[in-house]
Formats: C-alpha cells, structure tokens, sequence
C-alpha cells in the first residue's frame, strides 16, 4: 500500500480501497514521503478505527508522541476486550495512548494525580479496575516507571467512559450540563486571551473530567489537603486563577484535589 501521510519515522498512514490504515513499525516512515510505497515487512502493529473522525484525530496524537504508547494501549485494549462485555468506542485508542502518554511526562516531572473515585471505581467496576491493574504491570514492564495504584481507577475511567459514548447514553440535563461547559470554556478563553481548539484531544478530554465533575458535585467532601497543588499553583498560575474564576462560577467550594485536577486540564487547554 502507498503511503498517504508521514506520521514519524516509526508510524504511516496508508490507504487501500477508500479506507485508513495506521501501520506501526520501526522505520516505517524514515526517509519516506507521500505516495512511496510502504514496507509492509517492517509492520509490526496496524490500527484501523471504524469512526473517520477518531481515524483522524489518532493520527494526528501520533505524530507528537512516542509510538511505543499506542503499542502499550493497544495490548491493553486487547486485554479489555477479553475480559468486558460490553463494545468500546474507537475513542478509547485516542484517550488511552494520550493517558499513558501525559502519565509518563507527569511522573518525569515527579507528579501523579490522585483519583479520588478510586474506592467507588474499584467497587461498582471491578473488572475496569481490574484492566487498570493489568495496565499498569504492564507500564511497568515496558516504560519501566511504577505508577500509584489508584492509577488503575484513572485508566479504567477511559473505559467506562468509552462504554458511554458507544451506547449513546444520554447525561441528565443535558442542557443545562452544555450550557455550564459553555460558560466554563468562555472564561478560560477571556481570562487567558486565548482561543480554544474545540477539535483537540485537550478539550475533549477537558469536558470528560467536567461530566465526571458535575456527576460527584454534590457529594465533594473535604480532603485533606494535597503539597502537589502548590507545586502546581507556582508553575501554572494562569490555569490557577481560571480555575478559581470557574469555581465562583459554580458557587462551590472546590478542595486541593479537585482544583490540582482542574488546574492541569486548564493548563493544557491553554498550552494546545
């Protein structure tokens, strides 16, 4: 097959009979242009999405991290869809190499993210939580970095989330959920001087955490604190003083955790 975009030197996308491929494999893309022939004997993984749109938006995450990512979230997928019942979208390739993908960077920068649903995850989803774990021996193994085990809640999340938008299930008041989305993402872009890129892989994964948020809102309780967040409020403090606006906005006390979560997807809104 002729290769129809250079994602990098490890990943290409082709093309045969009006349908995409990604072929994954060492120097598969190095010293190559559009419309070479691709060499098929260097594949070592191919990914083919049902969905045009995630098609699209998976090769465009590949070409600004490692392939070795999408490799880690493809066995894990594979793991998945062995163990749930349920059809997954196309967006969990998206979500889940871009997961694994910031967790590393994160941890490089001697950060990681507390889940605060972690009991309730591994309660009312076991076998998610259960995908969790595999994924994170399996991080482990391939990566060799060894993230917290309520790391495991934060990736199932991506499935459950996944099952969601497969279904088609309908969010309460969805009206009135848009409309908050709506406003939040204007005082992001007021208070920064900055336009948002609505189509990013940052601002969907943005609104994830918004419709979680808003599912737990009213039973937030007070935590007890969380030293990560000053880090945070000293490195980003624009994403900082937007997350506070939104929390006026919302007339809600927000606690360490929940503004340390907001904080970071403010910031990569801002930064994409």
């Amino acid at each position: 097959m002729r290769i129809k975009k250079i994602l990098n030197n490890n990943a290409v996308l082709v093309a045969k009979e009006g349908k995409d491929f990604i072929w994954i494999g060492t120097g598969l893309g190095f010293k190559k242009r559009p419309g070479d022939e691709a060499d098929s004997t260097k594949i070592e993984r191919t990914f083919v999405l049902d969905e045009a749109r995630s098609m699209h938006r998976f090769s465009e995450l590949l070409q600004n991290i490692s392939v070795e990512y999408a490799s880690i979230a493809d066995d894990i997928i594979r793991f998945a869809k062995s163990k749930i019942k349920y059809e997954l979208s196309d967006t969990i390739y998206i979500s889940l190499t871009d997961h694994i993908s910031n967790l590393v960077a994160l941890m490089k920068e001697g950060l990681q993210i507390p889940n605060q649903l972690t009991w309730e995850i591994k309660k009312f989803y076991p076998v998610e939580y259960a995908v969790g774990n595999y994924a994170l021996s399996l991080i482990k193994d391939k990566i060799h970095i060894q993230p917290e085990e309520y790391e495991a809640g934060n990736i199932a999340l991506h499935f459950i989330n996944a099952q969601i938008i497969k279904s088609g299930e309908q969010v309460e008041d969805i009206q009135k959920l848009t409309e908050k989305i709506r406003d939040i993402v204007t005082i992001i872009r007021i208070h920064n001087k900055t336009e948002i890129d609505e189509n990013s892989i940052a601002f969907d994964r943005f609104v994830t955490h918004l419709r979680f948020f808003f599912k737990r809102v009213d039973s937030m309780e007070k935590d007890a604190g969380n030293p990560l967040l000053v880090h945070v409020v000293e490195k980003y403090p624009a994403a900082y003083e937007t997350a506070k606006l939104i929390e006026n906005y919302l007339k809600i006390t927000l606690y360490d955790n929940e503004l340390l979560y907001l904080t970071l997807h403010i910031q990569k809104l801002i930064e994409n």
